[in-house]
């Protein structure tokens, strides 16, 4: 005896399996071309996912008449390996699902905040540990800092921070962190040469405040530690970055 078999209604057709003690949907392919799929006991079924010819596939959890979806992966039907190339997820109640974040093959994660179909983009994270946080609302989302890699395990990461509208973020300063545990910190930019020194610190904690001046001549003014500080005015060794 065949185990599934098939019900046409007006919206679609209907697949069901059957089983102890009833039947129990499993499929509905719908006129529009739209599969949906159901697991669950007879009366209790759920849907658990829908497929659409686009190739978006959205994923869904919960009781029956309760489900919320929590993923929509996207797949690239140009090539016939099933591939996919984007993957959103989604939390919140049913109805009220918001998107908390955007993955992509190349390893790189958008994340988002804000309430359903407001959502912004906050950070972003790449697989060699580049992490960009971003203000402003849905749409008008601008680089604010950026976050490098640490040069190595337990080290301090790099640090830049942006101005400008979204499209012309400019670099304004940054702080970098050197092999010999001291970290620089610079203002200025968006190029190399209209930055400079401000200030720094030794990997015994000790500050070093410089003056205003041409990059690579500024100049120490003010030397402070946990219990002292010292008015001073000797050149800086500089180490071009």
């Amino acid at each position: 005896m065949t185990r599934t078999f098939d019900v046409p209604y007006p919206n679609g057709i209907f697949t069901y399996e059957r089983v102890y003690g009833g039947e129990r949907l499993i499929r509905v392919l719908t006129h529009k071309g739209e599969e949906q799929f159901y697991e669950g006991e007879p009366g209790a079924e759920r849907l658990v996912r829908i497929a659409f010819s686009t190739g978006q596939v959205d994923f869904y959890e919960g009781e029956r008449g309760a489900e919320r979806i929590v993923q929509v992966v996207f797949y690239d039907l140009s090539t016939a390996a099933r591939v996919w190339r984007e993957k959103q997820f989604y939390e919140g109640e049913p109805g009220a699902e918001r998107m908390v974040r955007v993955a992509y093959p190349n390893g790189r994660v958008t994340f988002y905040e804000g309430e359903p179909d407001a959502e912004r983009v906050v950070r972003r994270t790449s697989p060699d540990g580049k992490e960009e946080f971003y203000e402003g609302g849905p749409g008008h989302e601008r680089l604010v800092r950026l976050l490098l890699p640490a040069r190595g395990e337990g080290e301090r990461r790099g640090e830049q921070y942006y101005d400008g509208e979204r499209g012309a973020e400019r670099r304004m300063s940054r702080l970098v962190p050197l092999s010999n545990g001291e970290v620089r910190y610079y203002e200025g930019g968006p190029s190399l040469q209209d930055e400079r020194l401000t200030k720094t610190v030794d990997r015994h904690g000790i500050e070093r405040y410089l003056h205003a001046g041409p990059r690579g001549a500024e100049r120490v003014y003010l030397t402070a530690g946990p219990n002292f500080y010292t008015v001073i005015g000797d050149d800086l060794g500089f180490e071009e970055m």
